[in-house]
């Protein structure tokens, strides 16, 4: 099977469960053929795959040279004491989890992180705390029934008021394109007894 079929199928996966659990991955291995081996060694490799739960704000600080040489560094530093927690841990509300990725495309806007895939960039001490601030209080804001507002307005992105600059949500790589494409590979494949 082509790799960017395999990176499709688990990140469709990992957006539908939150992370790739074994039982995830053993489903996948069954329902497609593939060795769970091989799911489990891409599922590892690439660093924004989880194979444990993961916080509801899951951050990647970028890592890239042009980040590190724009403060990175202090300011993973920073977001390691402000959530207390070490990069590659959830706080213990289940609020965030913190990681450390390569590159995000944010290079001539460093320093930068995503926040659930969201960029934000220009980053400062006082840009990350406000941006933290505003994810904790919404959670402590946000009822059940304005929380499924929200899910159904999700595409719907606004403003959330933080001072650091925000581009617009990335499209999900599995777009119909790709999935239609995925699909007649596989259907090609499988009468071949691949």
């Amino acid at each position: 099977m082509p790799r960017e079929i395999l990176l499709n199928i688990l990140h469709e996966a990992q957006n539908k469960h939150g992370y790739l659990s074994e039982d995830v991955l053993k489903e996948l291995s069954v329902s497609h053929n593939i060795p769970i081996s091989q799911l489990y060694s891409v599922a590892t490799f690439y660093t924004m795959f989880r194979t444990k739960p993961q916080g509801k704000y899951v951050i990647h600080i970028c890592g890239s040279p042009s980040c590190v040489l724009n403060n990175a560094t202090t300011l993973a530093n920073f977001l390691q004491k402000e959530l207390k927690i070490k990069i590659g841990e959830t706080t213990k509300d289940n609020l965030f989890s913190l990681y450390k990725t390569s590159c995000i495309g944010c290079c001539n806007e460093a320093p930068a992180m995503l926040i659930n895939a969201q960029p934000y960039t220009k980053l400062t001490e006082k840009s990350i705390r406000e941006i933290l601030n505003n994810l904790k209080s919404s959670k402590n804001k946000v009822s059940k029934s304005a929380n499924s507002k929200l899910k159904k307005s999700a595409g719907k992105k606004t403003k959330s008021g933080t001072s650091a600059s925000k581009k617009s949500k990335p499209k999900k790589p599995a777009n119909k394109k790709i999935k239609s494409k995925a699909k007649k590979l596989f259907a090609k494949n499988k009468h071949r007894g691949k």
